[in-house]
């Protein structure tokens, strides 16, 4: 009963120093390094940007998770989350799917255009895969969607939009429909 009470205590004790807020916060040396790698479009594992009490309530495999980089800033860096929960045919629309086959993700996933949130530096874990610019078009196209929708109004990714069939297009104040 001890030693179970002491390797509670030990793994909030270990939680608290990974997740420690990042204004009282050195940043370890391999941090510093993967923040100064990451680009856009890479996939990286991190800690929810949680307080450490917070952290502790969620389930071990619900504490990380995969973030996809939409824009790196001076001490964080913007992101996509990515989730593995089947989306709600209400907010389909929103999601891109990332599976496992064709990138180094632990299970087959969504990356959420509609959830775009900011990671400090201490939560970076390292980083899993790059997107491929097919699927960088594809988000591209769902935040097109959710700017029309006014329910975006963020970056894109660097990667282009080509039209394909069933895309209707305006232009100069008339729309087309491609087919």
């Amino acid at each position: 009963m001890f030693r179970l009470k002491m390797i509670r205590k030990l793994r909030k004790i270990w939680f608290s120093f990974l997740n420690r807020n990042s204004e009282f916060k050195e940043f370890t040396p391999a941090q510093k390094k993967l923040f100064e790698e990451i680009q856009t479009g890479d996939i990286v594992d991190c800690w929810m940007p949680l307080q450490p009490d917070e952290l502790l309530k969620m389930s071990e495999d619900h504490r990380h998770q995969p973030y996809y980089v939409l824009e790196k800033r001076e001490s964080s860096i913007l992101c996509f989350y990515g989730t593995s929960t089947q989306p709600d045919p209400k907010k389909a629309y929103a999601r891109v799917l990332v599976s496992k086959d064709m990138y180094n993700v632990w299970k087959d996933g969504y990356l959420c255009a509609d959830g775009m949130t900011e990671i400090p530096v201490d939560c970076l874990i390292r980083k899993l895969d790059t997107l491929t610019e097919q699927t960088m078009q594809e988000v591209n196209r769902r935040i097109t969607v959710l700017r029309h929708m006014g329910r975006y109004d963020g970056p894109l990714f660097p990667a282009g939009i080509p039209l394909r069939k069933g895309d209707i297009v305006l232009c100069r104040k008339t729309f087309f429909y491609i087919y």
